[in-house]
Order: structure tokens, then C-alpha cells, then sequence
């Protein structure tokens, strides 16, 4: 009708919203298709940035991961079967890469040996990775914050007047890192209000760009999206799914993260499925600051009766000023927050289209 001069009618662009099943169908199929069209290429591109079969088997692994253990209206949750293929397509992945010796270099040297996908950052391209916002503002923190050492602190991390400091994660979490774990002090820089360290704070170290040829600070840390620790930390979550051993991927992670501290005492043993999931997904909270997995991992994880994580006090780190007091991120009466609404200027767009259940108005009834 375009091509013809015909103008066509808003309702005829109006599209009926999906069930989550069919939904799954259309992903299960078309990452399929990547891989098929891959074929026996299996080679690795020396520019991470660039889509890969490797990336794409991550992706397979994650939906196939998501397909077993979550249950969406329509979706039931598919188990074994699923968690299976799951596994074969990350077998193709462990042991074709390897975990830098240095947490911090992860995020310095661009397209590492541990970066299976990334989203390139680059000088004089777009370079504004969000990190600003979780890095102090100069004129409030300069000569009035203290350092461990009971010092002033001045322009630490050489800032330069461009963060923010909108944005900080909870001392609660900062508490889970042993001393001897190197991805604490990679990751966060903390600080105080006084010589007497009272008045706790933590900005961002992680992926806080460098500085450029011009002696600017620039925000061009490139954004992981799949990395090879992810990949061992999936492996212990299926493996964990489908009943076997899974303590071996975790401490693989986990020994790069003390270096020479590593030590017996830090090794972790299979437990019960519960245990060890909650072990997989606090890995993951240190590992992963930043990289945008949280959230999704404790809605997939599970608990000892096969609810989700989000409604468990113990996956959920409580605020800093009530330490003791534990909730979980999402009580169960709210359940129907673990899907996003629909905004309601694309509802208002779209006369077929159904809001989320939950949120009111006109919802789907899958």
C-alpha cells in the first residue's frame, strides 16, 4: 500500500500481543538458526564486538537455562530436557576460553581472552558507559572524605569533575567480600566521613574508562556481555538444575578472584540444590557488579520449593542502615512484578495490544 500511494490505516499496523509461549517458540527457533547458519565455524574473532558463534551458543545456553527453570503463564517450565541442551551448547564454550589472572584487566585490555561478546566503547565515538553515576562528584568529595588509611582523600581515582555520584551499591553487599577477595578492592573504592572511618561510602572502580591523550577521563570501558566466568557460572547452574556437582565451575571463579589467598578455606563444597544455588547466585553478585545480570538472576534462580529468588530474604542484601533486617526484593502478594508493564504510550499506540497482568487496565488473559 506504500509502495502503491495507498496510505494505509492505523488499525491495519495495530499487532496482538504474544503469549509467553509463543514467544519462546519464536527465540527457541531462531537462535537455532544462528547456530545452524554457523555451521562448523567455530572459530573465534579476534574483534569481541563482533557477533560470533561463541556468542551465539551463550545465548542458546541462556534461553534454553530460562526455558527449563521458569514458568510463565502459558510457558511451563520445561526441566531437564531443556536444562540439557542448555549444557551441550556451553560445552562448546568451556575450556575455548580462559579467566585473566587479573580481575581489573577484564575490563582495561579490550578484547581479552575472558570476553566472549562485548559492546565496543571507543574515543570520539559514543563513550558514556553510564559508570559516571556511581563515581563521586569532585566538589563533595575531595578534602572531606577519609580513606581506609584515616588519610584525606583528594582525586583518587582521577575523576576529574565528570562523575556523578547518583547511584551506590550497598554496604551489605561490599560486607559479603572477604578481604582476601581481590574483586572487592577492584571493583569498589570505599570511604568515610572522618578519620575515625565512621560514615561508610563505596564509589566504583570497575570499568571507569582511562584517560586519554589529552589527560581527559573518558568513559570508554568496553560493556561485557558475555564473559567466560558467566559461562562457568551458568555451567554450575544447570549442572546444580539437573542434580550433579557443580562446586568445581564456582571455585574455578572463585580462585582467580583470591589469586595466592586462595586457600582451602575459601573453597566451596556442594550442598543441597538450595544451598548451592544461593552460592551460584552471591558469585555472581561479586562477579558481576555492574554488568547487568542481578536483576534476571534472582527472578530465573530458585529456591528449595522452586520459587523464584526474588521472593527470598536470603538473595536479597538489606539496606545499610537496618542491617539485620532482612526482606526479600519482591513479596509474594506482588508477584506480578517480575514481568514489566507496558508503557502506556505504546498501549495508547496500539488498540490490540493487552497490558501485563497485574498493572491494570485492559490485561492480557493468557
Amino acid at each position: 500500500k506504500v509502495l502503491s500511494g495507498e496510505k494505509p490505516s492505523p488499525e491495519s499496523l495495530y499487532t496482538a500481543r504474544s503469549t509467553p509461549e509463543e514467544i519462546m517458540t519464536f527465540i527457541k527457533e531462531d537462535i537455532n538458526k544462528s547456530e545452524n547458519y554457523y555451521g562448523n565455524n567455530n572459530s573465534i574473532s579476534s574483534d569481541k564486538s563482533m557477533w560470533s558463534k561463541q556468542a551465539t551458543l551463550m545465548l542458546k545456553a541462556e534461553i534454553y537455562l530460562w526455558s527449563a527453570k521458569v514458568t510463565t503463564y502459558d510457558h511451563k517450565a520445561a526441566g531437564n530436557a531443556d536444562l540439557e541442551t542448555a549444557k551441550t551448547a556451553l560445552s562448546s564454550i568451556i575450556g575455548k576460553y580462559s579467566l585473566l589472572p587479573d580481575f581489573s584487566q577484564v575490563f582495561s585490555v579490550e578484547d581479552n581472552n575472558e570476553i566472549i561478546f562485548q559492546l565496543r566503547f571507543k574515543e570520539n565515538e559514543f563513550t558514556d558507559s553510564g559508570m559516571g553515576t556511581f563515581i563521586y562528584y569532585n566538589n563533595l568529595f575531595e578534602g572531606q572524605r577519609y580513606g581506609r588509611d584515616g588519610k584525606v582523600m583528594g582525586d583518587t581515582l582521577q575523576i576529574q569533575n565528570v562523575g556523578q555520584f547518583l547511584h551506590e551499591y550497598k554496604k551489605a553487599l561490599w560486607d559479603t567480600y572477604d578481604a582476601d577477595d581481590s574483586r572487592r578492592d577492584k571493583t569498589f573504592m570505599d570511604h568515610y566521613a572522618n578519620e575515625q572511618l565512621e560514615g561508610f561510602g563505596i564509589a566504583m572502580k570497575k570499568a571507569i574508562g582511562s584517560i586519554n591523550s589529552n589527560g581527559v577521563r573518558i568513559w570508554d570501558t568496553d560493556y561485557p556481555v558475555y564473559r567466560y566466568a558467566d559461562a562457568l557460572l551458568m555451567m554450575a547452574e544447570i549442572e546444580n538444575g539437573l542434580g550433579n556437582p557443580c562446586a568445581s565451575y564456582i571455585n574455578e571463579v572463585r580462585k582467580r578472584a583470591y589469586g595466592d589467598k586462595w586457600g582451602s578455606q575459601y573453597e566451596y563444597h556442594d550442598g543441597t540444590f538450595a544451598e548451592n544455588e544461593l552460592a551460584i547466585l552471591h558469585e555472581r553478585d561479586k562477579e558481576f557488579v555492574w554488568e547487568g545480570k542481578r536483576w534476571f538472576d534472582v527472578v530465573r534462580m530458585k529456591d528449595a520449593n522452586g520459587e523464584s529468588l526474588a521472593f527470598s530474604a536470603e538473595a536479597n542484601y538489606p539496606d545499610n542502615e537496618t542491617p539485620t533486617n532482612k526482606t526479600p526484593l519482591i513479596n509474594k502478594d506482588e508477584a506480578y512484578k517480575l514481568l514489566w508493564p507496558v508503557d502506556i504510550n505504546t498501549l495508547n499506540n496500539d488498540d490490540k495490544l493487552l497490558q501485563t497482568p497485574g498493572y491494570g487496565g485492559n490485561e492480557a488473559q493468557w
